[in-house]
């Protein structure tokens, strides 16, 4: 009887799980301007510049963009490159005739900036559409970067000329395209469509298709693997570029046909040393990607060069529906797809026909909601509607809607999309832990808070006062939207703007991470979250020699360096004023900047970086009672001089810190120390401007060169020399409060120090040597209760380091800390912290206990609990309350569960 009570419960509850609006799913549409179908839909600007025809064509999009918003969409996917044209300002191909009538022609305004801006005003990600092979029969207006010997043709139609993918020119050419728009273009992202060699014959080649030559085939491939595999390499090239880019946030997708192949398939790693047996959809007919367009999305997914996949099943899902298959439907390719990128860790975000009336396509809106239920069911974490002019039922285009004002947007937010959703988050990315936003304040009409990072989103909610935050926060029926300012107009719920209602704000990352809520009128002041335990690893990632690197210099003019968002930035002490930027991940030089010429090479001493991602260069100089600061930007350079800083009476001082923001109005400080001893100096930044420094006297702090300090936010700070350990300082009066007891650093005539905090404990780095030895405590309970947790590491070498500092700085990213040092005239290293928790079979922690069982997982539990459970990969597959026991499904293998936070690996057997 109980085992049954246990089946039936677990089924009901699956049930309300499925039941409920997913709070994190993907919705977009396609905006078609191919033939100007979505737009801008027969409206030119006849003249370039012409004011009313530029207005009516952004009122067109502004149109669309309303009703995506109006639906409880997420994004839009902006078609930019059709034909190897720009609806942009490109560096190398013309302007779209969808524009103006006329390839080439400028129409006088940029509609991708245009539609970035609208988008991100209505909480919408915008993606960049681009087919990078397909290109127009217009030779006159052609780019000219374009040679005729790199185009295929097989048919005479705009649609079946193409780019020959074979060719390495043409693959250099269109990643310069891609570049162009991820260098000038705030985009979220960048989509293919599904023409690759569509519809070429498929056994031999046509005209000017790249010969099969040694050269370019040395795995002696067949016609069909040969045009896999330059899609596929070509499709990485443009993941690494997007990597390296300097906005690695940018979600990139294909949206190949709905059909993989009727027929096995093997998928080879990229070295093709083993394989996988992939099982198609049995008995499927129709436009395959594997074998129609030579397109492998299973193996891009294998290889990890997507982060996610919109096959194109443009079938029926209810059997009542036009052109229902039992076989060749919605159903069972969802199902499968599902199963495939589940298994490889990247989402898919399948693609749904709206068409209407073309054809006998099959698109009414019952199965259309009965195809969203299908992806819910089948790990399918979104939806894109092809296309914008039927979803959103513009120019009363769509039989199914009697009003015009009507849409599947209107319909759908009736029902599966009736809650707001956030786009889904791509765990398999690295991203930077935010902190909780502050100073949120709500009146009638709009929401605003205050926090420290840059380039961020934010999620916002309102929920009744009193309800249980942490289920109010994975509840979507409460989620308000994202936005990418630090405020939100909330008028249509000015309802709610009272002391009745909670709201809380979340950092909500471009990568669709969110992190821990700000609250304005909370019931409960949610308490930090518990340490984690487990055993601190510190591993080496990679390390280069001075000589090796390629940007380490001899001599001591390299002292400090600094930590932004996976790049580390190197200055040089010379009046050429030089910085270079570093790859965390690798330690290979990405760039080198200029700041510009300055007046003496101590101006290039020292770098820090705020918070919200403001580079700054500076020192004092010997006998100087200014501060000399250069402002410059990280990625491109240049300078911008601050007015020099009177600090007299204040002495010497080669580095500083900062502190939180540089440009918002909490701001943040510039912090120093002493070389002369006895003094600290802080000096408040607000909206970018400098107030009056504070010199405060520290009469415990020591004189010596290489004095360093680390804020420990707004009241205290570190600070050490290269004679004498860190110790804790009050920035009030200067006293010391706090230093290491019996376990504490070794003295390493050599300053350099970090601290930082992950998963609820803190942690100091510090130089055991001049020679980038480093030593790790652990200093939770307070420097006089330090543990060591990191013996000395090697040496990176044993040239003298003249500089008396090892510089030390650290990244903390959701599963680990990113720490890199630097000993001057020897080398660089980069170690990752993490924290190895214990694995678990039925072992009770706390107040829950986690049971292994064949084919899932049972949670007991003595309160009610949250529990989150990941693959191994970091893909979310639960997300719910526990009150009592639950039963999960879930494959062989090893997940983990995170219980009230607690985080603990788990087998199924």
């Amino acid at each position: 009887m109980e085992k049954r009570l246990t089946v039936i419960l677990f089924t009901l509850c699956s049930v309300l799980l499925l039941a409920q609006t997913p709070k994190q799913e993907f919705r977009a549409a396609y905006i078609t301007t191919a033939w100007s179908i979505d737009w801008p839909y027969q409206l030119t600007v006849t003249t370039p510049g012409n004011a009313t025809q530029i207005a009516a064509q952004k009122a067109k999009l502004t149109a669309l963009l309303d009703r995506a918003k109006q639906g409880n969409m997420n994004a839009v996917l902006f078609q930019v490159r059709s034909f190897c044209d720009a609806m942009y300002n490109s560096a190398y191909e013309p302007w779209s005739r969808a524009l103006t009538g006329t390839q080439g022609v400028n129409p006088g305004y940029d509609p991708l900036a245009f539609a970035i801006t609208e988008a991100h005003k209505r909480g919408l990600e915008l993606h960049a559409w681009i087919n990078p092979y397909r290109v127009a029969n217009i030779t006159p207006n052609r780019s000219s970067y374009i040679q005729n010997s790199w185009i295929l043709t097989h048919t005479e139609n705009d649609s079946q000329y193409f780019l020959d993918p074979g060719n390495p020119n043409v693959q250099a050419y269109v990643l310069k395209v891609i570049k162009d728009i991820l260098t000038k273009y705030d985009i979220d992202g960048i989509a293919f469509d599904d023409y690759f060699y569509n519809q070429m014959p498929k056994s031999e080649q046509v005209t000017n298709e790249t010969v099969m030559t040694s050269a370019n085939n040395p795995n002696n491939l067949s016609l069909g693997d040969w045009r896999r595999e330059n899609i596929t390499s070509f499709v990485k090239s443009v993941y690494q570029s997007i990597a390296s880019s300097g906005k690695p946030w940018v979600r990139f997708g294909i949206a190949p046909p709905g059909i993989w192949s009727a027929t096995p398939h093997r998928v080879y790693p990229e070295d093709r040393s083993s394989y996988l047996n992939i099982q198609p959809v049995y008995g499927v007919s129709g436009y395959f990607s594997y074998d129609d367009v030579y397109f492998d999305g299973v193996t891009c997914l294998y290889r990890g060069i997507l982060d996610y996949i919109s096959p194109q099943i443009y079938r029926p899902s209810l059997s009542t529906s036009p052109a229902y298959s039992a076989s060749t439907n919605y159903n069972n390719l969802c199902t499968w797809w599902g199963s495939i990128a589940k298994r490889f860790g990247r989402h898919v975000f399948t693609s749904h026909d709206v068409v209407n009336n073309d054809g006998g396509r099959f698109n009414p809106p019952a199965d259309i909601q009965n195809q969203i239920d299908v992806n819910r069911k089948n790990s399918c974490t979104g939806s894109v509607f092809y296309n914008s002019r039927y979803f959103f039922n513009m120019y009363s285009h769509n039989s199914y809607f009697a009003n015009s004002s009507e849409g599947y947007h209107t319909n759908l937010s009736q029902n599966k999309y009736a809650s707001k959703a956030l786009p889904p988050a791509m765990t398999w990315k690295n991203a930077t832990t935010q902190s909780a936003p502050t100073n949120v304040v709500v009146s009638s009409t709009t929401i605003s808070w205050s926090h420290s990072a840059s380039n961020m989103r934010f999620s916002v909610y309102v929920y009744p006062k009193g309800t249980d935050a942490t289920a109010a926060l994975e509840n979507s029926s409460y989620l308000v939207g994202y936005t990418y300012t630090k405020s939100m107009d909330i008028s249509s719920y000015s309802s709610k703007a009272n002391s009745n209602y909670t709201w809380a704000v979340r950092p909500f990352d471009r990568y669709g991470n969110e992190y821990v809520a700000g609250f304005w009128n909370n019931s409960v002041t949610p308490d930090p979250p518990a340490p984690v335990t487990g055993t601190v690893e510190f591993v080496k990632q990679w390390s280069k020699t001075q000589s090796a690197s390629g940007y380490l210099v001899t001599g001591n003019l390299q002292r400090s360096m600094a930590v932004y968002e996976d790049y580390l930035y190197i200055p040089q002490q010379n009046t050429a004023a030089t910085f270079d930027v570093i790859n965390g991940t690798n330690g290979t030089r990405v760039a080198t900047r200029t700041v510009g010429t300055v007046s003496g090479a101590w101006n290039m001493n020292n770098v820090a970086i705020s918070a919200d991602g403001q580079i700054l260069f500076g020192s004092t100089k010997t006998g100087s009672n200014t501060l000399f600061l250069t402002k410059s930007d990280r990625t491109s350079g240049g300078m911008e001089t601050i007015p020099e800083i009177d600090i007299t009476g204040f002495g010497r001082s080669d580095y500083f810190a900062l502190y939180a923001d540089y440009h918002t109005a909490s701001g943040g400080y510039l912090v120093a120390a002493s070389n002369a001893g006895g003094k600290a100096l802080r000096i408040p930044i607000t909206n970018g401007t400098f107030g009056t420094p504070s010199i405060i006297t520290c009469s415990t702090l020591p004189a010596g060169s290489s004095a360093l300090v680390v804020p420990e936010g707004t009241a205290n700070f570190y600070a050490m020399n290269a004679t004498n350990i860190p110790a804790l300082y009050r920035f009030s009066d200067g006293t010391k409060i706090a230093e290491f007891g019996t376990v504490r650093p070794s003295i390493a005539s050599a300053s350099g120090f970090n601290v930082f905090t992950f998963k609820g404990r803190k942690f100091m780095v510090t130089a055991a040597n001049a020679f980038g030895s480093v030593e790790v405590f652990e200093i939770t309970e307070g420097l006089a209760n330090a543990t060591k947790v990191g013996e000395a590491t090697p040496n990176l070498g044993s040239t003298a380091n003249g500089t008396a500092t090892v510089p030390i700085c650290s990244e903390v990213k959701n599963n680990y800390v990113m720490v890199y040092i630097m000993a001057p005239n020897n080398g660089i290293v980069a170690y990752k912290l993490t924290i190895a928790t214990t694995d678990i079979q039925d072992m009770t922690i706390n107040h829950y206990k986690i049971i292994s069982q064949h084919q899932g997982i049972r949670i007991e539990t003595d309160k009610k609990v949250s529990v989150q459970i990941y693959s191994i990969n970091g893909m979310l597959l639960y997300n719910t309350f526990v009150n009592g026991s639950m039963e999960y499904a879930l494959p062989k293998g090893l997940f983990l569960v995170a219980v009230d936070g607690e985080v603990q690996k788990t087998i199924v057997y």
